[in-house]
């Protein structure tokens, strides 16, 4: 049989460069799903990888707070917090600015931003991601609440807490559906809707 992996390499915590450089796949890439594979079969040595510098963000007062978390019942539900998870703070370039952990309650943060546009990414192996955009200004420097659930299907964003929202879902139509779902959204202010919508095996 043919072996395939997929490596990853990350500075040790008493490095230097830990605070420097992110956790890298083979390929150059902090992204699961552009990484490398290597096959063993026969090995073609060697596989050097180049560690990916973080650029640091623009300074400011600005903040982006949240949790990860293990999906719960229904997929769009948090549940279980999700420790130790990479969490990459990007420019809209995809440029990495910044790197967290989510502790054991599953909550990261980045502090000192400058206003701006921001990519939240969750690096999960073996996962697609959908990162969380999160534009902070004069108006709005803090976004708090972010939350990132690992679903079957991948990591998804949402904001908690969900029960404190204005949202509320009236009816979907039709049903069962083909090519085309309606949604009946009620909505008491205006604001961004993110809408993932599954089928019955998730």
């Amino acid at each position: 049989p043919i072996c395939v992996y997929y490596v990853k390499v990350a500075p040790a915590p008493n490095s230097a460069f830990f605070t420097t450089h992110l956790p890298t796949y083979y390929g150059n890439t902090i992204f699961w799903a552009s990484a490398f594979p290597i096959y063993l079969n026969p090995a073609t040595n060697p596989y050097d990888i180049q560690l990916i510098p973080i650029t640091g963000p623009v300074q400011g007062n600005g903040t982006i707070f949240g949790q990860v978390t293990n999906g719960g019942a229904f997929v769009m539900q948090s549940g279980t917090p999700a420790p130790n998870v990479e969490v990459i703070l990007l420019n809209m370039n995809n440029i990495p600015l910044a790197l967290d952990y989510s502790n054991s309650q599953g909550y990261f943060g980045f502090t000192g931003l400058g206003m701006g546009t921001y990519k939240v990414y969750a690096e999960v192996p073996g996962m697609t991601t959908n990162p969380a955009i999160v534009t902070l200004s004069a108006s709005n420097p803090a976004f708090n609440n972010l939350s990132l659930i690992i679903t079957p299907s991948g990591v998804i964003t949402g904001t908690e807490p969900y029960e404190n929202t204005t949202l509320s879902l009236d009816r979907i139509y039709p049903n069962p559906a083909a090519n085309e779902l309606t949604l009946d959204l009620n909505l008491h202010t205006g604001q961004g809707v993110e809408t993932t919508i599954f089928d019955l095996p998730g």
